[in-house]
């Protein structure tokens, strides 16, 4: 097998798992993109893309405990990483809604990620996904929850306003 000798490749050994290939994917995508240089502009009358979540709908039992300052730290993370991976298509208007769970474990870790829904562009699929993928871990859950796991889902829009 011929080794690619490319110091500018970006390669994840070992793809063992869905996840892992989401994440390749996406950034091979991202290196095309940068190898094309900077965007000139968008077409006359085309609108600036509008990026968004919709807020995240907790799955599991909360024990009373207020998740709201924790799911900011999530969201803070998952759109730093989401907005590294948009692909082109969305930057230049397509429309798509992206429905994800994944369950959060004490340490931070994720487990069982899914997409519910796919937006029928499979490149805002993988972004959506290696967003995920990428912020994983997330910090600790809060020490004063006494649950096992915290399960979330979240929406991923592209241009929806």
């Amino acid at each position: 097998m011929a080794r690619n000798t490319n110091p500018n490749a970006l390669r994840i050994p070992n793809l063992a798992n869905s996840a892992d290939r989401i994440i390749q994917e996406s950034l091979d995508e991202t290196r095309r993109r940068n190898l094309q240089g900077p965007r000139t502009g968008l077409p006359s009358g085309q609108e600036e893309p509008n990026f968004s979540t919709e807020e995240p709908l907790i799955l599991s039992p909360t024990h009373g405990y207020d998740f709201g300052p924790y799911l900011n730290q999530v969201l803070n993370r998952l759109r730093v990483n989401w907005y590294t991976l948009i692909p082109e298509v969305a930057r230049l208007g397509k429309k798509g809604r992206v429905v994800t769970t994944f369950t959060i474990t004490p340490s931070g870790t994720i487990t069982d990620l899914q997409m519910r829904a796919n937006s029928g562009t499979d490149a805002m699929d993988r972004a959506a996904m290696g967003s995920i993928s990428l912020s994983n871990p997330f910090p600790k859950l809060p020490a004063g929850f006494d649950g096992d796991h915290l399960t979330l889902q979240i929406t991923f829009l592209y241009n929806y306003r």
